[in-house]
């Protein structure tokens, strides 16, 4: 009996993962698309640093942070 529910336990995953490799194979590529994309090239990120009463570091942090990037950086500081 134990054979049994292990050898339908093992079909049952096969079909999964066969189902799960035609639906990665079936799905569109992006990579391309998105590198064409002028509004999605290049990639932009948003920092957000929390800090209360780091006026001794935030200086560092925030040129840490700049400096860590390797194109153009939108640089601005804001009060939130």
């Amino acid at each position: 009996m134990l054979v049994v529910a292990l050898l339908l336990s093992l079909r049952g995953i096969l079909l999964y993962l066969d189902k799960l490799n035609s639906a990665a194979t079936s799905a569109p590529r992006l990579v391309g698309k998105i590198l064409d994309d002028p509004l999605c090239s290049p990639a932009k990120i948003s920092v957000i640093i929390p800090a209360y009463n780091e006026a001794d570091n935030i200086a560092a942090c925030i040129m840490a942070v700049l400096e860590s990037s390797s194109g153009s950086a939108v640089r601005g500081v804001g009060r939130g």
